[in-house]
């Protein structure tokens, strides 16, 4: 998600609001430094709020540096570029936010997009709201297909309702329940595997429990500490690996067989060929003596 270019907006000089309370800003350019109660909407634009307390943001307004503070209620159409720090009670609607670095966020719903989440804790990621890379951070609950692009580090307590992870770096996550997915998962941990959820490839990581009709369809390495006998490992590598390994085991002990086999078949033909030389030679040699006449046998008797 690019960062969106204030300044295609004819922004000539900005009103710096330092200090001041119940401000509601419609159009033009502004500069919040140490300002309480500020209402932002139509095509207002912030560049910069400092230490400022923001009621709402509406509308088709624009924030492009928010350094620190509190926004309490985010809607419409509103763009944000860079959260530095602060802390955002509820981001609804169609909201775009380009980079949080550091925030506090209680709720994002709707058709939310984030681009870049660095760091920060957000309590609750609903309604299709998208994420395209998370860094770092922890989530309480990511839920009602909500999207993430890449999940580098970071820890989630629970996906859950058809929620889709495309890729998972490193990281924790509690519970993956209820249809949730995750793409590949290249390392981390996952605490609970259940209901129908499924991994499309797990290259590395960890696995604690995979019970229900959790799915994983590929399983390159990694680990999976207990599986139950309902969940299914469509294609193990390890196991595949021991199958080829038991296969060829096999095969060199039928090999083996065989060739004692033969070699005893031989030495049965070659002791039968032995023995028929030998009886052979015996007939030959009955048969070359000279038999004694009748007239032999009267002679030695006179």
């Amino acid at each position: 998600m690019s960062f969106f270019n204030l300044f295609k907006e004819k922004i000539t000089q900005p009103t710096i609001h330092e200090g001041e309370e119940n401000l509601v800003l419609i159009n033009g350019a502004h500069i919040l430094i140490d300002c309480k109660n500020v209402k932002v909407e139509n095509k207002a634009i912030v560049l910069e709020a400092t230490d400022s307390h923001i009621i709402s943001m509406s509308g088709k307004s624009k924030l492009q540096i928010l350094n620190s503070g509190v926004i309490e209620e985010v809607s419409g159409k509103v763009k944000i570029g860079l959260i530095k720090s602060g802390v955002i009670g509820i981001v609804k609607d169609n909201v775009r936010i380009t980079t949080i670095n550091d925030c506090f966020i209680e709720y994002l719903k709707g058709k939310v997009r984030v681009g870049t989440f660095n760091n920060g804790e957000v309590k609750f990621v609903d309604d299709r709201v998208q994420i395209s890379t998370i860094n770092s951070g922890k989530f309480m609950f990511i839920r009602d297909r909500a999207k993430i692009g890449t999940f580098i580090n970071g820890e989630i307590i629970g996906v859950t309702n058809q929620v889709e992870i495309i890729t998972m770096m490193d990281g924790k996550i509690d519970y993956l329940l209820n249809r949730s997915s995750i793409g590949t998962i290249n390392s981390g941990n996952i605490g609970e595997f259940c209901d129908s959820a499924e991994v499309q490839t797990l290259n590395n990581g960890e696995v604690n429990h995979m019970r229900g009709k959790a799915i994983v369809c590929q399983q390159i390495s990694g680990i999976i500490k207990n599986q139950s006998k309902t969940s299914l490992v469509v294609y193990s590598q390890e196991k595949e690996r021991i199958n080829t390994l038991n296969r060829k085991r096999q095969q060199e002990e039928i090999k083996l067989l065989e060739e004692q086999a033969k070699e005893e078949k031989e030495a049965i033909k070659k002791d039968a060929e032995v023995k028929q030389e030998i009886k052979e030679e015996v007939q030959v040699e009955t048969a070359s003596k000279p038999k004694k006449t009748k007239k032999a046998k009267e002679n030695k008797v006179e």
